[in-house]
């Protein structure tokens, strides 16, 4: 893959700050809550979307490859945890992945084809150390 720039720079509008991934441009903010202007999702959600979206494209990229493997669905809800620390500072403790898959496949390949796709997604090989996630696997 090589390296990936992105550029962000904060803005003088609440707490957004406008993101450029190559010919991308989005919007990060916190919601009114933490003066923010909820003009787009927060870093949080961001990351939490990062790693459903790329469990996504890993199984899409395997089902590409498989001419017998049928890809009818594949969702990805992923819930996240925070705690605050007395110092103010603040993480994710918990991350719950709820994969949602539909294929031509028995129920043991089925569970081979996700752990598979958990296994070539770059997103949750970086962050699966640094925060437990949990892998619910919905029919």
């Amino acid at each position: 893959m090589g390296k990936l720039i992105a550029h962000t720079k904060l803005r003088k509008v609440g707490r957004q700050v406008l993101n450029q991934v190559g010919p991308h441009v989005f919007i990060t903010d916190e919601p009114l809550s933490l003066h923010g202007t909820d003009a787009g999702p927060s870093p949080v959600q961001y990351l939490l979307s990062t790693l459903g979206s790329c469990l996504a494209i890993s199984a899409k990229s395997i089902a590409e490859h498989d001419p017998d493997l049928e890809l009818s669905l594949f969702n990805v809800d992923v819930v996240g945890e925070t705690t605050t620390f007395a110092d103010k500072s603040s993480k994710l403790i918990q991350v719950t992945m709820r994969i949602t898959c539909q294929t031509n496949l028995d129920p043991d390949s089925q569970a081979e084809f996700i752990d598979h796709a958990l296994h070539i997604c770059t997103v949750h090989n970086t962050i699966k150390a640094a925060v437990p996630i949990t892998i619910e696997i919905l029919s």
